[in-house]
């Protein structure tokens, strides 16, 4: 998942790296408009619940990662 993921905010959300294990999303630069998009880009393509909440500047690539996996959810 934590690859799907990296790869995710590379590729659609136009990260020039790939971002390292441990960096929050504010340390990434991710924004909260940005969070927002890939809560929702998480729910319509992955089938995802998440709590608008879940996604702030302090959470990890990881984190998020091992939130969705502990919600039953599996990278495509």
């Amino acid at each position: 998942m934590y690859e799907y993921l990296s790869d995710l905010l590379k590729n659609r959300f136009d990260m020039e790296a790939v971002p390292r294990p441990g960096l929050t999303l504010d340390e990434l630069d991710v924004d909260s408009l940005t969070r927002a998009e890939l809560g929702a880009y998480l729910e319509d393509n992955l089938g995802a619940t998440i709590d608008d909440r879940a996604i702030t500047g302090d959470t990890t690539i990881d984190g998020l990662a091992d939130l969705l996996t502990s919600a039953g959810v599996a990278a495509p």
